[in-house]
């Protein structure tokens, strides 16, 4: 998953969600270098990862994508995920979505000390973009992409990886529809088996 869905994912406990912003940095070699609330954000994401990566439908939406772009494949997928977690936001939570990202940017901010260098980086542009707030639209996705790194490789497929979602929507929403809730429900016996970090059901309405 992308930005929207591992913020989403961290409930509303804001030190899971400043530690899931930097597990999706990917800089971090050592997360023992930040406070255990923090480490449990990190944790989390990569859990959502692994489980991620391993689902069936998942492995499906990557072989729906051209091969020319299996490289990045897992990344793409990512991003097709937050676009359908933004077009179906009201489902999965009572917050608008604007509203929901303008509370993200709050808190990543008012936790930016602790942020590594490339995520202080990154976090001036994705406010400035609205990026959680874009995933919503085709060009909106395509916008929010290339301003994270236009002169990277991996974003300019991403970008052109969209041409194959606008032509297998329909599949790509199916696999979608299956996987995130039993993602959700993943997160969920996470926290209550391991107690990694805090959820609450507010933001899990429709898991089950």
């Amino acid at each position: 998953m992308h930005f929207l869905a591992h913020l989403y994912l961290s409930g509303n406990t804001p030190s899971v969600l400043v530690g899931n912003f930097i597990g999706e940095i990917k800089t971090i070699t050592d997360p023992t270098i930040f406070p255990k609330d923090i480490q449990n954000g990190i944790n989390l994401h990569q859990l959502i990862d692994g489980f991620t990566n391993t689902h069936p439908a998942v492995q499906r939406s990557r072989k729906r994508l051209n091969p020319k772009f299996s490289k990045y494949s897992d990344t793409i997928i990512d991003v097709f995920y937050d676009h359908f977690l933004s077009v179906n936001w009201s489902e999965y939570n009572n917050l608008p979505l604007e509203k929901f990202a303008l509370n993200s940017y709050r808190t990543l901010l008012d936790h930016q000390n602790i942020l590594p260098y490339k995520a202080k980086c990154i976090l001036p542009h994705m406010i400035k973009g609205n990026w959680l707030a874009k995933y919503n639209t085709v060009a909106g996705i395509s916008q929010a992409t290339q301003e994270m790194d236009i002169k990277s490789t991996k974003q300019t497929h991403i970008v052109l990886a969209l041409e194959d979602l606008i032509a297998n929507y329909s599949g790509f929403k199916q696999d979608f529809d299956e996987f995130f809730p039993k993602l959700i429900s993943y997160v969920k016996v996470v926290d209550q088996f391991e107690g990694l970090y805090e959820v609450k059901e507010t933001n899990l309405a429709i898991a089950g």
